[in-house]
């Protein structure tokens, strides 16, 4: 069944995958249209995509609405929000303390079994195929993944851990919205937690525009403990992608200067979500990460490959069509629609108001037209 994607409404989902183009995934059965996906799909010039399933619209969760809150709503729902949070990223925080007692075993120069790492990159991909934490799915989790590592850092930790967890999971999503097979999204995760124990390239040499003479000594340094223990491990794949993911898509990258369609696909991925990760604004929510991803856009073609960065947009929904968002006023709403021009101000339908009445029909509002309003974060939104 062709749809056209004017008449696509974010929060609803098919009981069949839907793709567009070239047979590409554009979300699986039983996953909501997001925001971001309908305003991709335009800006690329997309009409319509395909599904051999049924539209399924979305209903609200009568828990989260049976019991607005009293006397302050704005702290009814700020605590149900966190407590759904903390539901929500609990796995991620298991996955960052068990990465966390890898790398504390590396730093004492032990070598730590394989299988520790491997079962730390099972559980992370069982966590996002079970639905526990979609993180692209979730402005949410990218702030939270965010706040681990800042408060890993500040308690003397290894200030990677998180940031390797977080570059993980948007590497499996990209390598899920690209098709990757088991196999590959296996290496890409491997790959994505061993990146996590080189050392840290300096930024000047990660966002430059040249790997000349002066970039050498600190690229070997980031490369040599993540290549050694693939190596150990006998994990090729994982070894290939840690190799070529300096390279560039124009073949002036490091150090083989490969090029195209010589470089793996998970050196790709990695190489995008490792320059996303380490941007300014790239793990801290969806205004600065905006600013990140356009970074990473002018650079396709010569950098990143296209549809690489394409999988990227993808994979960092802001606000998800069908989620819910609170507002300056206390109220709460479900966002219905977005457009590509203002991406954080979508249209959104009120379902509990600034004073804590609930609305069957509540109000419709675009806050691309309504600037007294704007959304202050994101909440928690089960569909049932």
């Amino acid at each position: 069944m062709r749809i056209e994607v004017s008449t696509l409404r974010p929060g609803v989902s098919f009981t069949k995958p839907v793709y567009i183009e070239d047979d590409n995934l554009l979300v699986p059965a039983g996953i909501a249209v997001r925001k971001r996906d309908i305003q991709h799909l335009t800006s690329w010039g997309i009409y319509t995509v395909e599904t051999d399933g049924e539209m399924v619209l979305p209903r609200l969760d009568r828990s989260v609405l049976d019991n607005p809150g009293d006397a302050n709503l704005g702290d009814a729902n700020n605590g149900a929000a966190q407590n759904a949070a903390a539901r929500e990223n609990e796995p991620y925080r298991r996955i960052v303390q068990s990465l966390e007692a890898v790398y504390a075993k590396l730093a004492a120069k032990t070598l730590p079994q394989s299988q520790e790492i491997s079962g730390i990159a099972a559980a992370l991909r069982r966590a996002m195929e079970e639905g526990k934490s979609r993180f692209a799915a979730l402005a949410a989790e990218t702030a939270a993944l965010a706040a681990e590592t800042a408060a890993q850092s500040a308690a003397g930790k290894n200030a990677e851990t998180g940031r390797a967890v977080f570059m993980a999971v948007l590497a499996v999503r990209m390598g899920a919205v690209l098709r990757l097979s088991a196999s590959d999204l296996e290496g890409l995760v491997n790959a994505a937690l061993l990146h996590g124990t080189g050392s840290p390239l300096p930024a000047p040499v990660l966002l430059g525009g040249t790997y000349g003479e002066n970039e050498q000594a600190p690229l070997k340094a980031h490369f040599a403990l993540p290549l050694k223990i693939a190596r150990e491990y006998n994990w090729p794949l994982a070894g290939r992608i840690l190799s070529q993911h300096h390279e560039w898509e124009d073949g002036r990258g490091w150090p083989g200067k490969a090029a195209g369609g010589t470089i793996e696909n998970g050196a790709k991925i990695l190489a995008a979500a490792e320059a996303y990760t380490a941007l300014p604004g790239g793990a801290s929510g969806p205004a600065a990460g905006q600013d990140a991803l356009n970074r990473l856009v002018r650079e396709m073609g010569r950098r990143y490959a296209p549809p690489v960065i394409k999988a990227l947009a993808r994979a960092l929904a802001v606000y998800p069509a069908g989620s819910f968002v609170a507002l300056n006023d206390n109220a709460v709403a479900v966002v219905m629609e977005t457009a590509p021009a203002a991406p954080l101000r979508p249209k959104i339908r009120i379902v509990i108001d600034g004073a804590g009445r609930k609305s069957a029909l509540g109000t419709v509002i675009d806050l691309a037209q309504n600037k007294n309003l704007h959304i202050v974060r994101a909440v928690d939104a089960p569909v049932g």
